[in-house]
């Protein structure tokens, strides 16, 4: 078993053929673009949104408003991407000010987009938006829990939102779902745009860091290699691509 968490394989059975393997971004699918002229401060890959709100959209509208009445000049700042689309019209006010893309996009996505990559999810195995936000040099807001926070430190590349709850599915999956807290998610925000030039540039270049330290295409094809001639008790002749 090849894991790309240290949570799920710290899950594992001893007995159990076992390797922590991370994960790997391509430098090739990133888009270089120059960190001061993107068009937006925040930013949220829905995706197609998952089972029970899992990745904490209601969560982040509802905190962005709190937001736009406090700095009402933020409206527009914040860009969300869905392949599904959304019902605007049910809860027209949570949408105001909020810049909407719909539709699949092509690797890198529009992370390039944004300085911040704003995730109050609830749950994740992997966790591959974060990573692909990391690695196209965002600052992070998301909670304090795994997976997240194997691939965040606080205030390094960005900001921990402290867990208010957790709680188990009822589809029995092995991972709980947390519940941050949202006025920790409104004072990370708060904090990024009010002092923006200062924390998400440097927050940028960890993350970039983190990119090549942890997240370096190389280095994960070398790890599966160990892992796989640690199986097989030889070296393996082709070379991985």
């Amino acid at each position: 078993l090849l894991c790309s968490t240290k949570r799920s394989y710290e899950m594992m059975p001893s007995e159990a053929k076992s390797q922590f393997i991370g994960w790997g971004i391509d430098e090739k699918e990133l888009v270089q673009f120059p960190w001061k002229e993107r068009p937006y401060l925040f930013f949220f890959n829905a995706g197609w949104l998952g089972i029970n709100d899992r990745k904490g959209l209601g969560t982040l509208l509802g905190v962005y408003q709190k937001l736009l009445e406090k700095y009402p000049e933020l409206r527009g700042s914040l860009l969300i991407q869905t392949q599904i689309g959304f019902d605007t019209k049910k809860q027209p006010e949570l949408f105001d000010g909020v810049d909407i893309m719909q539709g699949s996009m092509c690797r890198p996505g529009l992370y390039h987009m944004a300085k911040v990559y704003c995730y109050p999810a609830k749950l994740d195995s992997l966790g591959l938006s974060l990573l692909e936000a990391i690695a196209s040099g965002m600052a992070i807001i998301c909670p304090d829990a795994p997976p997240w926070n194997e691939f965040v430190t606080h205030t390094r590349n960005g900001f921990l939102l402290p867990v208010s709850a957790r709680r188990g599915r009822e589809d029995g999956i092995a991972f709980p779902e947390v519940l941050v807290s949202e006025n920790g998610l409104f004072e990370a925000m708060e904090r990024l745009y009010v002092e923006q030039e200062e924390l998400t540039e440097r927050m940028s270049g960890a993350s970039y860091a983190v990119w090549l330290t942890q997240l370096n295409w190389n280095g994960f094809k070398e790890r599966i290699r160990s892992a796989l001639e640690s199986l097989e008790g030889k070296p393996l002749v082709d070379e991985l691509v």
